[in-house]
């Protein structure tokens, strides 16, 4: 789970860099990236990889979800969640399905619609067009948020699974993590609202 995220949290970071360029206005850059991300014979086997690891983590977290669940079926007597286990730990399954089903339907948006349209398809002229449609950009906000959540417990999770997050590096990995579960949700909601209110349409 730990390796798997790590990894995943990587992509995200690269995915962000890329998106920013739709800031240019005109998407010159970003739809050229697009073009080359669809036309590059290396990068099928890196989008089976990225694939490979999206499904791992999905499983990873269901089984770890279910091994819990079985070592106690019956939930405790008196509730003390709340003081012991963070929300963000709590939801971590719920938030989890939430991004798998949002990637099945952002894979149909953009993945599917450019490299299997049977014509060149201007990417950044896709994204314009569903970010020009205000419950798209509702939806996409609440991802986010979601995203937030699930990336705080994963952040933390990962270092405590590695025995790394010791009280001499708590600190230095809690700010860190703001970064992770805090900026990168906050890069990616920034787009489409900078899209549906600035014009882009």
């Amino acid at each position: 789970m730990a390796l798997t995220g790590f990894f995943l949290v990587s992509f995200l970071i690269f995915h962000l860099t890329v998106n920013l360029f739709l800031f240019e206005g005109t998407g010159g850059d970003f739809s050229k990236f697009g073009a080359f991300l669809g036309s590059f014979p290396a990068i099928r086997p890196i989008e089976w990889i990225l694939f490979g690891g999206f499904i791992l983590h999905f499983c990873l977290g269901a089984y770890v979800w279910l091994k819990n669940r079985r070592a106690r079926p019956h939930g405790y007597g008196v509730k003390g969640t709340s003081k012991t286990i963070k929300l963000s730990s709590r939801l971590s399954i719920y938030t989890g399905l939430a991004i798998l089903a949002f990637l099945a339907w952002h894979l149909l948006q953009f993945f599917v619609a450019s490299r299997f349209s049977g014509s060149t398809v201007n990417m950044y002229e896709l994204v314009a067009r569903e970010f020009s449609l205000l419950y798209v950009v509702a939806l996409y906000e609440l991802f986010f948020v979601i995203l937030g959540f699930h990336l705080k417990h994963g952040f933390q999770a990962l270092f405590q699974s590695l025995g790394l997050r010791t009280a001499r590096y708590r600190g230095f990995i809690d700010a860190v993590g703001v970064v992770i579960w805090l900026l990168i949700p906050a890069g990616f909601a920034s787009i489409p609202l900078v899209m549906y209110f600035g014009g882009a349409r």
